[in-house]
């Protein structure tokens, strides 16, 4: 009964992606995987340090499949492998220049960019889903969907601002647009609005506070409120979610 017990509960972890330590204990886990990191191919590595205290955030990040052939029971684990080089992902977002109503932007060739720290590759994307992304303790391991580019092959406006040249680079288009109102845009994943306006006054009001503050934004900035507050503007509510 205990047995039978058991092989339900090793069953059962395996299909939430857990490795039953009654299968293999995390340090013969750890020593199977130092003997495979030798063979991997060329510029790849592992997505984590190897040793004790990553291998649960290893085996995270991995695919486990369990299936029945030959009476037997087979779980196979599917180990992410990376690029040596780590990417930072950008969500472009234009930042206009004003005077008066009269504002100057770069308009984005797309909406997010994944450039490697020394800024020689990067690639683009329209949309970037993260659900399609494992989450670590300190990045995101995701799949390589669009190619790479070399800087020095293919340069784009967003990568040679990333260089910090003294003009506008010939490949930026530049937009000229009147900016009468007061414009929010809320940041993805935190609680914070990028906005750009004449002069605002804003009222917070938070639920422990029994009076409302208000606050005057002026040009461009980013105003970033908690949970438990609501900002009221002229003609825009800012209502918080929840960060995980």
């Amino acid at each position: 009964m205990a047995e039978t017990n058991t092989f339900i509960e090793i069953v059962q972890q395996a299909k939430l992606g857990i490795i039953h330590p009654v299968l293999i204990t995390p340090q013969e886990l750890l020593e199977h995987i130092k003997d495979i990191k030798v063979s991997l191919p060329g510029g790849t590595d592992l997505p984590t340090d190897l040793d004790i205290t990553n291998i649960y955030e290893l085996v995270k990040l991995s695919d486990l499949a369990i299936y029945y052939a030959n009476d037997n029971i087979v779980f196979i684990l599917t180990l992410p492998l990376i690029y040596q080089n780590n990417f930072i992902l950008y969500n472009l977002i234009p930042k206009p220049v004003c005077k008066e109503n009269n504002c100057v932007y770069i308009k984005p060739s797309n909406k997010f960019l994944a450039i490697s720290r020394s800024k020689e590759h990067y690639a683009t994307y329209d949309e970037f889903h993260y659900t399609y992304c494992k989450h670590a303790r300190e990045f995101l391991l995701c799949p390589e969907i669009h190619p790479l580019h070399p800087r020095s092959i293919r340069p784009i406006c967003e990568v040679q601002l990333l260089q910090d040249p003294e003009n506008v680079p010939y490949s930026c288009e530049t937009m000229h647009v009147q900016i009468a109102t007061t414009i929010f845009h809320k940041l993805r994943f935190k609680n914070e609005w990028i906005y750009i306006t004449k002069k605002e006054v804003i009222f917070v009001t938070c639920d422990e506070d029994k009076e409302s503050t208000s606050h005057t934004l002026e040009g461009l900035g980013i105003i970033s409120l908690n949970e438990t507050c609501k900002g009221y503007a002229t003609r825009d509510v800012l209502i918080p979610g929840k960060i995980d």
